[in-house]
């Protein structure tokens, strides 16, 4: 039997010295692997991880020589073999993602590239003394928010930027706020400069944006299909405000079963450190971790930031 490893032919000998307890073990179904190989195209898309609840054919999986937490599965097909790497989609079509092998080095790549940012309502319209939505700690966050964003894109995590547009007519904005809307006008209106983000800040070609209508980024769009999709488990939340769209959005996230929300405390703000500090109270007490940019640059992984059980403090 031949065994392809990366780049063309090899032997079992590729195997020796590697100890398996070092890749996870990745089971995979006959009868699927033999249905995609049937396939004239298998979308990229189709990937993802494969589950331990399928039927283990004959495999063999040693670590990869690629950068990344990668790991080559090689199939036993007769007298041909299928490599897959979660690097390279071949004919199989399938994503494999080890969590085992490596040391501290690789398991921190594996956090930041399961972690988002998400930066929320960082626009012109709220961090602008002359407009009618103000949020007058907002402004004091942007550099924070500047090194959060700049921390994200070094580790590698996905970054979310996420905007209020509204209508002109008000039609598609909280009851409460359509009286600040003519027609022709409006806070954070579709195409207006106060739309924009703050100066400093900009998004960069691969990063995601969102369009929420409403205080939670989940609420009717498709943030969670977008995390969920990217492989998110760890969400991490800045802007503005605290008690409005940093909370909602959090708590959604919480409901959502993500397993580690942070709320970054210097890179998020409210009218004043009161409501701040309160907002932030609330959240650590349903396991929201509140570290500040620093703390959570600096983390090994979320449990070092995020409380793993109910914490109740007294102001």
């Amino acid at each position: 039997m031949r065994v392809l490893g990366h780049g063309g032919a090899g032997s079992q000998a590729d195997m020796e010295g590697h100890d398996p307890v070092a890749v996870e073990t990745v089971l995979l179904s006959r009868a699927l692997s033999r249905a995609l190989l049937t396939s004239d195209h298998v979308s990229s898309e189709f990937g993802t991880r494969i589950c331990s609840n399928w039927v283990r054919p004959r495999l063999t999986y040693r670590p990869s020589t690629r950068p990344g937490n990668a790991v080559f599965v090689e199939e036993i097909l007769g007298e041909e073999s299928v490599t897959v790497s979660s690097v390279e989609y071949r004919r199989i079509g399938l994503f494999v993602e080890p969590r085992t092998m490596g040391g501290a080095d690789e398991n921190q790549v594996s956090k930041w590239k399961k972690t988002a940012l998400i930066v929320v309502d960082m626009q012109k319209d709220f961090l602008s003394p002359d407009s009618c939505l103000f949020v007058a700690g907002g402004p004091a966050v942007i550099p924070a928010v500047v090194e959060a964003v700049d921390i994200a894109r070094k580790k590698g995590a996905f970054i979310v930027w996420v905007v209020r547009e509204h209508h002109e007519s008000g039609r598609d904005v909280e009851y409460m706020r359509k009286h600040l809307y003519d027609g022709t006008s409006g806070p954070t209106m579709r195409g207006s400069d106060g739309a924009a983000l703050v100066d400093g800040l900009a998004a960069k070609p691969g990063e995601h944006r969102i369009v929420k209508y409403r205080f939670s980024a989940f609420f009717a769009t498709n943030l969670d299909l977008v995390l969920r999709r990217e492989g998110i488990e760890h969400i991490v939340v800045a802007g503005v405000q605290t008690p409005n769209c940093i909370r909602a959005t959090a708590f959604d996230a919480v409901a959502h079963d993500y397993p580690s929300v942070t709320v970054l405390s210097d890179a998020t703000g409210a009218q004043n450190e009161a409501i701040h500090s309160a907002n932030l109270l609330d959240m650590r007490n349903v396991s929201i971790a509140t570290p500040t940019v620093a703390e959570w640059a600096a983390s090994k992984d979320d449990s070092d930031v995020t409380p793993r059980t109910l914490a109740t403090e007294m102001a």
